[in-house]
């Protein structure tokens, strides 16, 4: 992995510079699927390459070692995918059809690109990732929290709740119970945690729109 420190800010702005290599790309695919079933931690680069049909010779030729291949992966993801989740996220569209579309947006395409296996190897083996995946949620609490604030002013959400407390409440849910080792404990995926958060938040937290909310 580069010593290059990962800035997710940086990373959603950055143009994927070497995703039109076919070649590359190709290996990042493949990667991707394979990971995502079963993580990396027992996969070498022979079994990809030879999954793949592809010399050793030109798989370095892209990836200094299988850690820079996950960082490719990841890189990837969170542009492609977690990027349309941050864009929401600042939208200036109604609260509730921004939480709507947050949750959407995680449950059929980030956690679609991303297991529970495979945030666990990355966890276990990358800690420098892992300080990565992290700045990730904390980007994500950090824009829910301004959420809560816009629709208190708006009268979407409920006047009791506290946007600040709310925020580190959402943080810690990420940091703990999203943890990809305890929801695998508990025998539950990621779609169903967000799914369980957008009910909590959607019954919660937002003013009924019979009730005048917005």
């Amino acid at each position: 992995m580069s010593d290059e420190k990962l800035n997710v800010a940086a990373l959603l702005s950055g143009e994927a510079s070497e995703s039109e290599d076919k070649t590359r790309l190709r290996i990042i695919t493949y990667a991707h699927r394979i990971f995502l079933e079963r993580g990396f931690r027992k996969i070498t680069v022979e079994e990809l390459c030879a999954g793949m049909a592809l010399s050793k010779r030109t798989f370095y030729k892209y990836f200094k070692n299988r850690d820079d291949l996950v960082l490719a992966i990841l890189q990837e993801v969170v542009r492609t995918r977690f990027s349309k989740v941050f864009f929401n996220l600042n939208s200036d569209q109604p609260v509730r059809q921004v939480i709507l579309r947050h949750f959407q947006l995680l449950q059929e395409e980030a956690f679609q690109n991303i297991s529970l296996v495979f945030l666990s190897d990355v966890q276990d083996l990358m800690p420098e990732l892992w300080e990565f995946i992290d700045q990730v949620r904390a980007q994500v609490a950090l824009g829910l929290g301004r959420l809560i604030e816009r629709g208190q002013r708006e009268g979407a959400i409920r006047r009791e709740i506290d946007p600040e407390v709310f925020g580190k409440i959402i943080e810690a849910f990420l940091l703990r119970v999203a943890d990809p080792r305890y929801v695998m404990t508990l025998g539950l995926n990621l779609q169903q945690v967000a799914g369980t958060m957008r009910e909590l938040i959607m019954h919660g937290v937002m003013v009924p729109e019979e009730e005048g909310g917005r």
